[in-house]
């Protein structure tokens, strides 16, 4: 009689770990900043910040999610906000998320300034902070956060002044 033969077990290098791995949510650079929430109508900064209705299943199925529906966390997966921030991150690129984010924020307190009539030296003061903020983090060179643009976009942001007005978020536009 023969003997039945066991199988052996693959190798760990060649299994692949099923596992859900938590993913924090990106930093931003105004964390040191109170909190704000967006009261301005604009649809460039504010379409992050503020749900959109989701699209509908058969619609998604047919075509793969924009990037606002997976920055909103609205799209199926494989496309969900998590699953983006992961291959970010294995990429070592989560800066640009990040970069995208803060732009986004930074448009929307820049929009509240607008709104003030007139604007308080308070708020002015704040928002050219945070332009101050965004160029030390992401844009200076060797910035802890650099993100990879262009040189000529690099310093075109950076010979912005940042007062006595702060500069309008379309600056930006070209670096995200």
């Amino acid at each position: 009689m023969v003997k039945p033969r066991l199988r052996r077990t693959s190798p760990v290098y060649l299994t692949i770990p099923i596992r859900e791995e938590h993913i924090s949510p990106p930093l931003s650079a105004f964390e040191d900043c109170c909190s704000f929430s967006p009261t301005s109508s604009r649809h460039v900064s504010g379409i992050f910040m503020s749900p959109s209705p989701s699209p509908q299943p058969i619609e998604m199925a047919t075509r793969p999610p924009t990037l606002t529906e997976i920055l909103l966390d609205v799209s199926p997966p494989p496309w969900t906000l998590s699953a983006f921030m992961a291959y970010l991150s294995q990429n070592h690129c989560m800066e640009t998320l990040e970069f995208t984010l803060d732009s986004q924020r930074y448009a929307a307190f820049y929009d509240q300034l607008a709104a003030e009539n007139p604007p308080s030296q308070e708020s002015n003061a704040r928002v050219c902070g945070l332009w101050d903020k965004l160029m030390e983090v992401y844009i200076v060179p060797c910035a802890p956060r650099e993100v990879n643009i262009p040189a000529r976009v690099r310093d075109r942001l950076l010979s912005l002044p940042s007062g006595p007005a702060a500069p309008h978020p379309a600056e930006l536009e070209e670096a995200g």
